[in-house]
């Protein structure tokens, strides 16, 4: 049985890497933050596109504590989508970091 809150709190936790890894080999400053949704903005912020849905990925926020978890909804309708952005975002890391 897949624990749904956990798989999210991983996928939150692997998006956020991948936007920190682009600031940190682009030598961009960023502050001990977890938001994803300011991490986007700082990518922004730099003329740093990473073609993803932002919407979908500060939708992941709410999976930033495991002590959250009593509080989420059984079931997430956009698991797939969720999936699918993360795996996307593993793609764009890799052209952005890769760039000669």
């Amino acid at each position: 049985v897949l624990d749904l809150e956990v798989f999210c709190f991983h996928l939150r936790q692997s998006a956020e890497k991948l936007m920190k890894a682009i600031l940190s080999k682009n030598q961009i400053y960023y502050p001990k933050i977890h938001d994803l949704e300011a991490l986007v903005n700082l990518l922004t912020e730099n003329n740093i596109d990473m073609d993803i849905n932002h919407d979908l990925l500060v939708e992941l926020n709410d999976y930033a504590v495991e002590g959250r978890y009593a509080v989420m909804h059984e079931e997430l309708e956009s698991i797939k989508e969720i999936f699918t952005l993360v795996t996307d975002m593993v793609i764009e890391t890799d052209k952005i970091i890769n760039k000669e």
